[in-house]
């Protein structure tokens, strides 16, 4: 198969999922958001709980965050 031949062919495959260029990137970037999201979450659940930071508070202590 010639050169050209193949550039003709991967050129419509391009042409005919023009939208695959947008959606893609898109979806992708929404998914990373998400888990994202979920991470940080998850997160909270130990803040001030660590064993290198973690002590004994007194009644007016305030959260880090």
């Amino acid at each position: 198969m010639s050169i050209a031949k193949e550039l003709s062919m991967t050129w419509s495959f391009v042409k005919q999922r023009k939208h695959l260029i947008v959606v893609v990137p898109i979806v992708a970037y929404m998914i990373g958001w998400k888990l994202e999201k979920i991470e940080y979450e998850r997160m909270t659940l130990f803040r001030d709980r660590s064993a290198l930071f973690g002590r004994e508070h007194g009644p007016d202590y305030k959260p880090s965050w």
